[in-house]
């Protein structure tokens, strides 16, 4: 064991002395090499072993693990950064050590700061020079055969990476839009036993509502026996000029116009939503809002193109947005409008959803400023609310913030033009109306101020005009027999109360022509018997009138399935229904809780009732 010791020592020694260094520069390394080329079969690999070109050469080899001491490689990960390496080479030292190395996805506009910047003797350019000669020689006898391929139009697999080198400017197809971006590199994925894939990693531009941001998105192009024509791929390097080029870049244009704050535009196409199986579509052709704040805002679980996702579709892998931090950037580069994002998010009045919208299907609107001129109203009205709606009217309420609206009660018959004139009075102003149906609204007290909060929030962010169709239910006289009906009354006016915009209300129509609307539908038109003057001094609501005539009805066609209402039978349930006037109040006589077998009940009760009247008539006739 003596004697060995010595040798064994000789060899730790030996092994020691491979590595060791004699001072602190990277040149005393005694290695003479400052990288190595290996091979693994056909496979080719770079071992880099200077420190000074392993951490230049980090810089360009994204997402690579090069922190290893002498870390190894595909040298093909080169050949993708070739042109970029070689201008270095051909340029000054000086420039090319004072570049900033990308890292990753940045604020628009602005360089992320690296890590670890590169000084002016981190590595030498012989070194450097000699890397890039031995990738050219490398490739030389392949690069003349992937060039013959490709002036062929076609490509096979292995010789993919040729086309989708750094800086690489490319499309896709993606839900039925053409997208341009930008490679940032391109790797190959083995997987045992199944088929190999490429990756794609591109740059791309979107926003967040505020500000530009780079993007980055993941294609993957499966493998494929034999060779393809290029124009095929899931992926196409884009040429410098080109119609698809010039397609992209006028829609970045309008991209770059659209996506911070909210627009006013119309829309020719669909608008669609991603959902968990797939992709659902609506109808929107008409007016829509761009505003990707308040989508996000109001959609907080919708996975938008700022946040992580994927699809399978044509090969898409994924997107991410880079953290929101760094300067502010409002403009895009003309050079890069072509990597825009194809889609922005906004609301569609027609199909009164959120979604996104595709760029190519977005338009100015042409306004009819005419509208109002030709609205037919009385002179005097007409001209009062232009006047209120074109000033710059402030409320005089003692509490600031309050009382500074302009709310119109629009009332009358269907057709006489209640809709029409906040449609044009929405045309005049430019603005645009959004038009809310009292069941959108809800029913409960909680649903009715979360939903008309929503709506009065983003009407004030776009400058819209509102209308509020049939809003009875809201404008009645709050009474001590209904506490339910009364919340719904109290939030709905606190909540307007405090709106600072343009708001028109539209009420069902005049009492006396409700009870008309509800007769003719039963009896037939201008066959009704009753006296219409005479009941519509009953206070009642479109709906408590809807519920008597139903009631009256049914009563008159007990013994004769053919005869008609009757004055005195409309009174007689308006008697009955005040004679149990707490449970007529609890039930309000509305249909919003009474169903079909409610409203059966309903009948047969008030028919007992009835015959319990006629038999004491009869009793005290007899007894008379």
């Amino acid at each position: 064991m003596a004697v060995q010791q010595p040798m064994m020592q000789q060899m730790m020694q030996q092994q020691f002395q491979f590595v060791e260094r004699v001072g602190t520069s990277d040149e005393q390394i005694q290695i003479s090499d400052p990288f190595k080329v290996e091979r693994e079969g056909n496979d080719v690999f770079i071992r880099l072993i200077n420190s000074g070109l392993r951490d230049f050469i980090r810089g360009y080899l994204h997402g690579e693990n090069l922190h290893e001491r002498y870390p190894k490689f595909p040298a093909h990960l080169l050949f993708l950064v070739l042109p970029e390496l070689k201008k270095v080479v051909e340029n000054d030292t000086e420039n090319a050590n004072d570049k900033l190395l990308f890292q990753g996805p940045t604020k628009f506009g602005q360089q992320q700061q690296q890590q670890q910047q590169i000084s002016k003797n981190s590595y030498n350019k012989d070194h450097l020079k000699s890397l890039v000669d031995s990738i050219e020689t490398e490739y030389e006898h392949r690069v003349c055969e992937i060039k013959e391929m490709v002036d062929n139009n076609v490509i096979s697999f292995n010789n993919l990476f040729y086309l989708f080198t750094q800086g690489q400017h490319v499309y896709t197809l993606s839900k039925g839009c053409i997208i341009g971006a930008k490679v940032i590199k391109a790797t190959y994925h083995h997987y045992p036993s199944k088929k190999d894939y490429m990756y794609i990693y591109t740059q791309v531009i979107d926003s967040d509502g505020v500000n530009f941001n780079y993007g980055t998105r993941t294609f993957t192009i499966m493998e494929w026996d034999g060779i393809r024509e290029i124009e095929n791929l899931h992926v196409v390097p884009l040429p410098e000029e080109s119609p698809i080029r010039n397609q992209l870049t006028e829609r970045g244009r309008k991209f770059a116009k659209y996506a911070i704050g909210p627009h006013y535009l119309q829309c020719t196409g669909n608008m669609f939503r991603d959902i968990w199986f797939g992709t659902t579509n609506f109808k929107s052709e008409g007016r829509v809002m761009i505003d990707i704040v308040s989508f996000v805002k109001i959609n907080p679980n919708y996975s938008i193109r700022s946040r992580t996702s994927s699809s399978g579709a044509f090969g898409f892998a994924g997107f991410s947005m880079q953290e929101k931090n760094g300067v502010n950037k409002k403009s895009i580069i003309e050079d890069e409008l072509f990597m825009c994002a194809p889609s922005l998010y906004g609301f569609s009045f027609t199909a009164k959803k959120w979604g996104e919208l595709n760029i190519d299907d977005l338009n100015e609107i042409s306004f009819d400023d005419d509208a109002f001129d030709q609205l037919v109203m009385d002179p005097i009205k007409k001209d009062l609310i232009s006047s209120l709606v074109m000033s710059k009217h402030k409320g005089v309420d003692l509490i600031s913030g309050k009382g500074g609206g302009c709310i119109f009660l629009l009332h009358g018959p269907p057709g006489v033009g209640k809709t029409l004139t906040a449609e044009a009075i929405s045309e005049y102003l430019h603005r645009p109306l959004y038009n809310v149906s009292v069941g959108e609204l809800g029913t409960s007290v909680v649903e009715l101020e979360s939903k008309l909060s929503e709506i009065l929030e983003v009407a004030s962010i776009w400058n819209a005009v509102i209308l509020i169709d049939e809003a009875d239910i809201f404008l009645e006289r709050r009474s001590e027999n209904n506490i339910y009906r009364n919340a719904l009354v109290s939030v709905f006016l606190r909540l307007l109360e405090y709106h600072q915009g343009i708001l028109f209300l539209t009420t069902n129509r005049a009492r006396e022509q409700v009870w008309y609307t509800y007769l003719d539908r039963i009896e037939g038109k201008n066959k009704n018997q009753v006296d219409v003057e005479k009941l519509k001094k009953r206070h009642l609501n479109g709906r408590e009138i809807k519920t008597v005539v139903r009631l009256a009805k049914a009563l008159a066609t007990k013994n004769d399935p053919d005869a008609l209402i009757t004055t005195q039978q409309v009174e007689t349930i308006l008697d009955i229904s005040k004679s149990f006037g707490e449970e007529l109040a609890e039930n309000d006589l509305k249909m919003q809780d009474m169903d079909e077998n409610n409203l059966e009940k309903k009948i047969n009760d008030l028919k007992m009732q009835l015959e319990k009247l006629e038999a004491k008539k009869q009793a005290l006739s007899e007894y008379n």
